[in-house]
């Protein structure tokens, strides 16, 4: 799912353009395979994901990491 989408945005995009992608984890497959396919174009990518080493940061020019917190009521 959302497979036609992101070929349509990369028909759209080219080596000019921005790209921001937000993943919790950062180990998401799909996000991090979309993320190759814009790397490939020239695409800069900034991602925002969960602060620490995962996939999304490593592939990304920019990263903006948060963290979170369980909070128990």
């Amino acid at each position: 799912e959302g497979k036609e989408e992101t070929n349509i945005i990369l028909e759209a995009l080219t080596n000019k353009d921005v790209f921001f992608l937000l993943s919790f984890s950062g180990n998401n497959s799909f996000v991090n395979n979309f993320a190759l396919k814009l790397k490939a174009k020239g695409i800069t990518i900034i991602s925002i994901n969960l602060a620490g080493n995962n996939e999304l940061s490593s592939i990304s020019n920019f990263n903006i990491p948060f963290y979170s917190h369980s909070i128990v009521i």
